[in-house]
């Protein structure tokens, strides 16, 4: 009887390489893109870290500290700002601790600042008892203190009421 040949040895050598009979069946492993796809992830994880410790940086540097911000600024013009505060007081901000309430008081336009000195909690307005709360406790009106305030009676911004942050 003739001798038949045997067929995985001519297959291995129409490939040109050895094969592994233990890797049969399984992927080739290619390690060059596997380095490659894994500093590729690298990089863009480190990009992305640094631009969101860049964002985070920008958008808490100054409130850090906790102290008020300074300066005179305009805040709106008293003719609106009269006809909200005439329903309820109304929550400003300037970022940090530039946090003020524009309330009607004793029939002037005023700016409360939204914190208690010595407490921790912020003030809120609860509408029910029309009073501050901190602590969900109302706090009495001659415990509130107020920002300096006035409004612009000439040039630009006359009619502005600008609070003056200290």
């Amino acid at each position: 009887m003739p001798e038949t040949p045997d067929i995985s040895a001519v297959s291995q050598r129409s490939a040109g390489a050895p094969v592994d009979p233990a890797k049969v069946g399984q992927p080739d492993q290619k390690p060059n893109e596997l380095k490659t796809i894994v500093g590729a992830v690298a990089i863009v994880l480190a990009v992305g870290l640094l631009i969101l410790g860049g964002l985070v940086f920008s958008l808490h540097r100054g409130d850090s500290s906790g102290a008020a911000c300074g300066g005179k600024r305009q805040v709106g013009f008293v003719s609106g700002l009269l006809d909200d505060a005439k329903s309820s007081p109304t929550n400003g901000t300037l970022g940090g601790r530039c946090e003020y309430y524009v309330l009607l008081r004793d029939g002037k336009l005023r700016a409360a600042k939204a914190h208690i000195a010595g407490a921790s909690c912020a003030l809120d307005w609860y509408e029910p008892h029309k009073a501050f709360r901190c602590d969900k406790v109302d706090v009495a009106w001659s415990k509130i203190e107020y920002w300096p305030t006035r409004e612009i009676t000439t040039g630009p911004q006359k009619g502005e009421f600008e609070i003056d942050f200290g």
